[in-house]
């Protein structure tokens, strides 16, 4: 009986360093070579392929939506217009209840 719980904690651990690591984004899905990798071409170059002067840094724009009204404008502009503002009246409170009607078909008006 106490045993049980022991067990499960194992299946999660197994889980996870098996597949669940893959979900959690630790690895890529597939395992690659490394022989394949690019970085084994680029062993001895020193900028690896990014470039002295730009350099290769972590998040050079900002993470996720960053600089939407900002240095991004031009993209949310073209690509996602109308993201940003307002639109229509504030309803504070709503309770939903109270505009529910529920609908019937006329043909199946006796059949209830």
């Amino acid at each position: 009986y106490y045993a049980v719980p022991a067990i499960i904690s194992t299946l999660v651990v197994l889980f996870y360093f098996s597949l669940g690591s893959h979900l959690f984004g630790v690895k890529h899905w597939f395992n690659m070579p490394t022989r394949l990798h690019k970085a084994r071409k680029k062993r001895g170059h020193v900028q690896m392929g990014h470039g002295r002067i730009g350099k290769h840094r972590k998040h050079p724009g900002g993470r996720g939506n960053a600089g939407g009204q900002h240095h991004h404008r031009t993209l949310f502009d073209k690509y996602h217009p109308g993201y940003f503002g307002k639109v229509g009246m504030r309803h504070f409170h709503v309770l939903k209840n109270r505009t529910f009607t529920p609908t019937i078909n006329i043909d199946k008006l006796f059949n209830v």
